[in-house]
């Protein structure tokens, strides 16, 4: 059986290449398989729409699908300022909204940074870089607030930006988070017991990466789509421009997606209990073969 693999199309096109050359698999081995497809909707907070946040959640609720939410439990106003600033907590109404979708089986909740600031110029980085008993504070003051108000164990983490370090794994574990979802590119450790699942593509993508996992020789492809409020042409957000989806273009892909006998739409936390391999020797592995 192939490896699990998951990444931008180039890693897709490379890894199972070299797995079916390796393997020996062919198309008509996996015919019977089963397409994952998680969608991570990242920046959720205080400052975000809420609007939005309905809409989406409405959307995957009428698919009777499952969508993970990366909530930012502390919410800076300027993202690219490193100074400091004051930070906005996730109100009980937000809370709310998000806890009974959850309890619905709607929503499946993540920790996405502290405050999704910057920790210099320029840096798009929240985390990398920053000592280890700095990056444990923010991740233990954030999981617990989040965890409060929500009223649910937070077991899954999303940095901004996609990046983080090696320290930040080692925080990750011992703070007890399970997952981690970012990029392609990220450190990984081989001594890590994290599971790893990265984002691959945009919203705009999914129609091709389900093409692709088909006709790959991976017996269990895994796609994990990134998305955010400004994506949609719905929103007006100012110095964003590249926008190419609407909220009603996201209902008719969820549609298209659950008529379809060879796709489950699940959250992180689910495609961690239902995945075999997940491990940071995988995640390695993987990326040893993105050129």
């Amino acid at each position: 059986m192939a490896v699990k693999i998951f990444s931008s199309f180039k890693i897709w096109f490379i890894v199972f290449l070299y797995l079916v050359s390796m393997t020996g698999c062919t198309q008509d081995e996996n015919k019977d398989k089963k397409i994952t497809v998680v969608f991570r909707f990242d920046d959720p907070s205080a400052l975000s729409s809420l609007d939005i946040e309905h809409k989406v959640i409405e959307s995957f609720r009428e698919h009777n699908a499952s969508v993970t939410f990366g909530v930012i439990p502390f919410k800076c106003k300027n993202t690219r300022d490193p100074s400091t600033q004051e930070l906005m907590p996730l109100g009980e109404e937000k809370a709310a909204i998000f806890r009974n979708a959850a309890e619905e089986g709607i929503v499946d909740l993540a920790l996405h940074g502290y405050s999704h600031q910057m920790c210099a110029k320029n840096s798009w980085t929240e985390f990398s870089g920053v000592a280890y008993e700095e990056q444990k504070e923010r991740l233990f003051k954030g999981k617990v607030y989040l965890e409060k108000i929500i009223g649910m164990p937070i077991q899954t983490f999303i940095p901004p930006y996609n990046t983080y370090d090696l320290n930040t794994l080692k925080v990750l574990e011992r703070l007890g988070f399970k997952i981690l979802s970012a990029g392609v590119h990220g450190a990984v450790s081989t001594e890590s017991h994290l599971s790893f699942l990265p984002m691959t593509i945009r919203l705009h993508q999914v129609k091709q990466a389900v093409e692709q996992a088909r006709n790959s020789s991976d017996s269990e492809p895994i796609i994990i789509v990134m998305f955010h409020e400004y994506d949609f042409l719905d929103v007006k957000v100012e110095g964003i421009t590249k926008r190419l989806i609407t909220i009603k273009d996201l209902n008719t892909l969820l549609t298209w997606l659950t008529k379809q006998q060879d796709i489950n739409i699940m959250g992180l936390s689910k495609a961690y209990k239902q995945i075999s391999n997940l491990s940071s020797k995988r995640f390695k592995y993987v990326k040893n073969y993105d050129s």
